[in-house]
């Protein structure tokens, strides 16, 4: 069977419904859509837009050590763009400053060639001392939102900066000497470098500096950058810049060998000289057989000997080993400054210092002050301990009472207005009949007991 198409009705188009296509602009032109790209757009480098605005800027020392092999070669600049790269997790705006630009450690390229890299780190010559022959050290200058110390103490979730220093074997230094090479000088002795205040300390040592006799002449054939401060300050006494540090000095080898621990002094390199020189000058005597500070300088072995000189560290070691210190809270400096009428053998009266009263004593040393405010710590020896704490119970109180407390400039510290020791813990006597009973009755019944049954009862019994 054949099937035929079936046919359509369509209407045709008339001349009322009939349009022509024109050449006029579409009002909504046709956008081709295209696939996303990534944003490439590199960070803002801050040369090109506003800089952070750094709190510090600070002279820093930085000192490598070479852990590994003699011969292995230490690349310096890689191991300073790590330090920085570690510093960058604690301050983000971290920049180091040159004469002409800024490196801006997050954003500019870290210098690889030596040039550019010297253009930023001053590269120490390397020193022949043994102690130091594996070290490199550089110096710079960097910007910063945060201090030296703050840095090597920061953490956060991710990384502690303590513990990178650590394990890199690296160290940092941020002090007055800036960022050139510097040596020590000498080390000072009869002086015990965890009780003694090193700001206090570096202060005396400053004003005795100042006393010393020296011409200018002599200051600038041993230092030529002397000449510099003289020209604007007259015929004035330059005092070259110092720093104190917690140290060691030895001397000897294997079973000859004897070591201390003591205060270093350092300065640069090119003022060594003329400040050795001026801390030999303030050397003295002590008037009343107390052990005074004593500056040793370095190579001073080669001087006096190695006998004499082994003999001066033992003699350091006695005084660390008699040395001990006795607190007192109640006094300030202006308190140990005030003058009252006080005995004295040789004249009968006159007015001394409060200060003086304690060192013209036969058991105070010297006067050390602590961090706390009213609270200082008396230098004393072990044997001559007890009698300083019995001469201050039995004298502070009445000075206070009857001399110092009337004085029109007293002003009585708030937590102490009578000085006494801070150990002192008065008694009652009700505690002193008691005690001196419980005493009397536990000697006597130790007398009773023999050596063999004393030691039965160094411990407590076992107990199940």
């Amino acid at each position: 069977m054949v099937q035929y198409p079936t046919q359509n009705h369509v209407d045709m188009p008339t001349e009322a419904t009939m349009t022509m296509a024109v050449d006029d602009d579409d009002p909504v032109p046709f956008t081709p859509v295209t696939p996303a790209k990534s944003n490439k757009k590199a960070k803002p480098n801050p040369s090109e837009v506003n800089r952070a605005e750094h709190v510090h800027e600070i002279d820093l020392r930085i000192i490598f050590t070479n852990s590994g092999h003699s011969g292995r070669t230490f690349n310096v600049a890689t191991y300073t763009k790590n330090l920085f790269s570690a510093m960058l997790h604690h301050d983000e705006t971290i920049a180091v400053k040159a004469t002409e630009s800024t490196l801006y450690i997050a954003h500019d390229p870290f210098p690889k060639d030596k040039e550019q890299f010297r253009k930023y780190f001053n590269v120490h010559n390397p020193t022949k001392h043994p102690k130091h022959r594996n070290q490199t050290v550089i110096g710079c200058v960097i910007l910063s939102n945060r201090t030296i110390p703050d840095i090597k103490k920061a953490s956060n979730d991710t990384h502690t900066m303590m513990t990178w220093l650590q394990n890199n074997h690296t160290y940092l230094e941020a002090d007055s000497l800036g960022t050139t090479k510097i040596c020590t000088v000498g080390y000072l002795f009869n002086v015990h470098p965890r009780i003694s205040h090193h700001s206090n300390l570096k202060k005396r040592i400053y004003d005795e500096l100042e006393k010393v006799t020296i011409t200018v002449e002599e200051a600038q054939e041993l230092d030529p950058l002397a000449k510099e401060y003289h020209d604007d300050n007259s015929n004035e006494t330059f005092i070259p810049p110092l720093e104190i540090y917690v140290t060691s000095a030895g001397h000897g080898a294997n079973n000859n060998r004897v070591v201390t621990q003591t205060i270093g002094i350092k300065s640069n390199i090119e003022h060594a000289a003329l400040l050795k020189e001026m801390l030999i000058r303030i050397t003295k005597n002590s008037p009343n057989n107390k052990p005074t500070l004593k500056f040793i300088p370095t190579g001073l072995a080669s001087t006096i000997g190695n006998d004499a000189y082994s003999a001066l560290i033992c003699k350091n070691n006695q005084y660390l080993t008699a040395v001990t210190t006795i607190p007192v809270v109640g006094f300030t400096e202006e308190t140990l400054a005030l003058s009252i009428d006080a005995y004295d053998p040789t004249t009968k009266t006159k007015k001394k210092t409060i200060r003086n009263i304690l060192l013209d004593t036969p058991w105070c040393h010297a006067i050390e002050p602590t961090n706390y405010v009213g609270k200082f710590h008396l230098l004393t020896t072990k044997a001559h301990a007890q009698e300083g704490r019995q001469w201050l119970d039995a004298n502070l109180k009445p000075m206070f009472d009857n001399y110092i407390s009337k004085l029109p400039a007293f002003v009585p510290d708030i937590d102490n207005p009578i000085a006494q020791r801070a150990d002192y813990r008065p008694q009652s006597t009700t505690m002193t009949t008691y005690a001196a009973a419980l005493k009397s009755e536990t000697i006597n019944s130790v007398q009773n007991t023999t050596p063999t049954t004393s030691k039965r009862f160094n411990k407590p019994p076992k107990t199940y």
